[in-house]
């Protein structure tokens, strides 16, 4: 019988054999494993040391596949350990990457400051760049795309950037962490791996830092050695903290998305509030392209103040319920000033090139009350001069 998404969320991975039986997977801490005898070590396929595997580990690696709709996947220690072990997997010194120019800040740190190092560069290009690489120099490897974008919730056509991709000979390595697995499968679509901030909508408490990688099992294989080899597997007790997370991730990205979609429009309708980023709008650009690849929006929504920096830091001074805080994806709502947070990596050029301004505020949206996070929203705005 096939299992739909929330079913597979509860009872995939999930091994009471394991674990005397236990309906909730144990957390297994232990470093190291005792081998039976000499001869069992021919053909072992057991635990030995956790950094290598650990059943906590495999049993979550099994259930983030599942969902994925995925051969394979790896747990890691946080999502720029999923990045940077996903892209490194993928590449040898002389590559290329070759990147739409709106990322998470923190991925522009990586391939700009970082990857370069060891003899990997990266090309930033418009997301409609992608969709026909002829252009593409022989060294690009890698195309690498975030949809949607962080913090301007740009949406990228998957499936014409992996048709243009694999037409090189290049692979697609795709950042799923504001969508996840519930709303969109990059897999299904051509992208060779998938990565993740688990952190995020994903265990969705803010008590858990995780990252993850899904893909083909060749592809995640590679990347997987190369987390053994990085000292980055995500440790049992994390493992866990996601594994619950993910029983509940369709409950809570149905509330976060709805509200999100009041609260979009709610801000679009603001006389002091002068773009609103959200795909579901009904004049959003990227609505069209959304609905072929996502089954929803999300519970994320960026705006910009027309009272540029100024009107961001009144309004983000002055809320009392949402959290000031840089994370997101979490049961509680939060916002940031990304010129600030989360892409204070970024030149003014590159700010430019990514659409992000200093009025510019990203909101992740909790399961409260939606009329409690608008009339918080609103308070704060009468402050706004």
């Amino acid at each position: 019988m096939k299992k739909r998404y929330g079913t597979k969320a509860i009872h995939s991975g999930e091994h009471p054999e394991w674990f005397n039986q236990a309906v909730t997977g144990d957390i297994s801490p232990s470093t190291t494993y005792v081998i039976p005898n000499a001869k069992s070590l021919e053909g072992w396929d057991g635990y030995i040391y956790s950094r290598i595997s650990n059943p906590t580990r495999k049993s979550l690696e099994e259930k983030i596949a599942s969902l994925d709709d995925c051969e394979s996947a790896v747990a890691l220690s946080s999502g720029m350990a999923a990045v940077s072990v996903g892209l490194m997997s993928c590449l040898s010194a002389g590559d290329m990457i070759i990147a739409q120019n709106s990322l998470y800040g923190g991925t522009y740190d990586l391939v700009v400051n970082v990857l370069p190092k060891f003899g990997v560069k990266t090309l930033f290009v418009p997301k409609e760049k992608l969709y026909d690489l002829s252009w593409a120099p022989k060294e690009a490897k890698v195309a690498y795309i975030e949809t949607p974008s962080n913090p301007t919730l740009g949406i990228t056509d998957i499936r014409a950037t992996c048709t243009a991709a694999h037409g090189r000979d290049m692979l697609v390595v795709a950042d799923n962490s504001f969508a996840t697995s519930y709303l969109q499968k990059p897999a299904s679509l051509g992208v060779d791996l998938v990565v993740y901030s688990a952190t995020k909508f994903m265990a969705g408490h803010s008590d858990c830092l995780a990252g993850a990688i899904t893909g083909k099992k060749d592809l995640v294989e590679k990347a997987y050695r190369l987390m053994t080899q990085f000292g980055s597997p995500l440790d049992p007790f994390a493992c866990f903290l996601l594994a619950r997370g993910l029983k509940t991730l369709e409950l809570r990205m149905n509330k976060a998305q709805s509200t999100a979609m009041e609260i979009a429009r709610f801000l679009a309708n603001h006389p002091k509030v002068s773009r609103v980023f959200y795909p579901g709008l009904w004049n959003s650009p990227e609505r069209e392209l959304a609905l072929t690849q996502m089954k929803g929006w999300g519970g994320m929504v960026t705006f910009e103040m027309k009272g540029g920096f100024e009107g961001a830091s009144t309004l983000f001074d002055n809320l009392q319920l949402i959290f000031r805080a840089g994370s997101l994806g979490g049961i509680e709502s939060c916002i940031s000033i990304p010129v600030l947070m989360s892409h204070h990596h970024l030149d003014e050029a590159a700010l430019k090139e990514a659409d992000i301004t200093s009025g510019m505020l990203r909101l992740s949206v909790g399961i409260e009350d939606n009329s409690d996070l608008i009339e918080d929203l609103t308070q704060a705005l009468d402050k706004v001069k």
